[in-house]
């Protein structure tokens, strides 16, 4: 038997499963700031679908505050592991991003990819 998700259940799969594929296990604050759906919703109202959801409890796992996909857990020391990583890197970036600013023309500077989200490799 198919148990059909309600929206904010499908909003919180699709979210987690968008995140995997970064192997980027979210908070469930970060979760509620990038759920992918077009209407508002409360913190507790995922923080309620997380805990009690029959369709949601045997895909997701929320372990010491992140949510995964089941059997997905050993993404949290990989997570850990790159924001330790991407700290050191985040220093560089910023100096180096200072020095690219003072060039003439320059109007922006960005810092995009892994280490945005502080889930650099350290590569």
């Amino acid at each position: 038997m198919t148990t059909r998700l309600n929206p904010i259940e499908a909003a919180v799969l699709k979210t987690v499963l968008y995140a995997d594929v970064f192997n980027f296990p979210l908070t469930i604050p970060e979760l509620h700031h990038y759920l992918i759906i077009d209407q508002p919703v409360a913190l507790e109202q995922i923080q309620v679908v997380l805990a009690e959801s029959p369709a949601l409890a045997p895909l997701l796992q929320v372990i010491d505050g992140y949510v995964v996909y089941s059997n997905r857990q050993e993404l949290i020391s990989l997570r850990r592991e790159r924001e330790l990583a991407s700290s050191a890197l985040w220093d560089q970036a910023v100096r180096y991003g200072a020095w690219l600013a003072r060039l003439p023309f320059v109007r922006m500077v960005a810092l995009t990819g892994a280490l945005s989200m502080r889930n650099a490799s350290g590569e």
